[in-house]
């Protein structure tokens, strides 16, 4: 089944998400993305929740298809954090990608939990 992902999550619509899947997902479930980070822990993939589904009517070049103005209709997946704030996904998502260091990361943990 075509599906389509987004998010409002700043630069997470840069990841790599299935575009077909075997089936849908429902509300709740969990999403992982294809882009592997390597992190200084190791390998890390992001993993978000579905926050909504609502079928599309895509009427052209869905994945550089032509349906010739047929409708076609496709589920976009909207995706997101449920599990964490805002701001600690942040700085966990700029640690795996390396935008800043295992330290830096461990020192707003401390901060945060102090």
């Amino acid at each position: 089944m075509k599906v389509i992902f987004r998010s409002n999550l700043d630069d997470v619509n840069r990841e790599q998400w299935p575009t077909d899947l075997p089936a849908l997902p429902a509300v709740g479930h969990k999403v992982e993305s294809g882009t592997v980070w390597q992190s200084e822990d190791g390998p890390r993939q992001l993993e978000l929740t579905v926050l909504s589904v609502t079928w599309k009517n895509h009427q052209r070049n869905y994945g550089g298809g032509n349906y010739g103005g047929e409708d076609h209709w496709i589920p976009e997946i909207y995706v997101g954090v449920t599990d964490m704030s805002i701001e600690h996904f942040t700085k966990w998502y700029n640690f795996i990608r390396r935008k800043i260091s295992k330290q830096e990361f461990v020192e707003y943990l401390q901060k945060r939990d102090s």
